[in-house]
């Protein structure tokens, strides 16, 4: 393989992770109920930072809070062995010559564990689904589509709206 087929997959390869761990990230800070009450909301205790946006019922909370709890205990080390891995594959890119086939190897890890956070954020997302009120899924629904339309707008200049609600009232632009 020549130098720059290296440095075209590595490119392709790190521009692939970047987006991955950038929806990966979306995902977990803001849909995951994984946020941190800041501590002029009473403590620092795991919270649902958007619990006071869907006006959750003190009811659901309690059923939703265990799965969060559960969710954020099973996303840390995820989360801990993503950066490992990572930081492996970016030392491994960093070598001249890189060697393809453990570049793919880790990619393909780095890959693997990404889907399995993003199948644990899925299955929290549905737990709250079958908690909450149409309205409340309809609001919680809505925004995580608009915001992955923005991000997407974001990172390609000039894309147009996926989601068909960013000229929705309260929504950003």
């Amino acid at each position: 393989m020549s130098r720059k087929t290296i440095l075209i997959f590595a490119a392709g390869s790190l521009f692939v992770l970047g987006l991955a761990a950038s929806t990966t990230y979306l995902c977990l800070k803001h849909f995951s109920g994984c946020q941190a009450i800041a501590p002029t909301s009473g403590g620092i205790f795991p919270a649902h930072e958007w619990a006071n946006e869907l006006s959750l019922t003190l009811e659901q909370k309690k059923k939703i809070e265990p799965d969060g709890a559960s969710l954020k205990k099973d996303l840390q080390p995820i989360q801990v062995k993503l950066a490992e891995e990572r930081i492996a594959l970016c030392r491994l890119i960093q070598e001249e010559p890189a060697n393809s086939k453990k570049v793919t190897d880790y990619s393909q890890r780095v890959s693997a564990l990404e889907a399995e956070q993003q199948k644990l954020v899925i299955n929290h997302l549905i737990v709250m689904r079958d908690i909450i009120t149409p309205g409340q899924r309809e609001k919680l629904f809505s925004s995580l589509m608009h915001e992955i339309c923005m991000s997407c707008r974001k990172i390609v200049p000039g894309q147009k709206c996926l989601c068909g609600m960013c000229d929705m009232k309260g929504h950003d632009k």
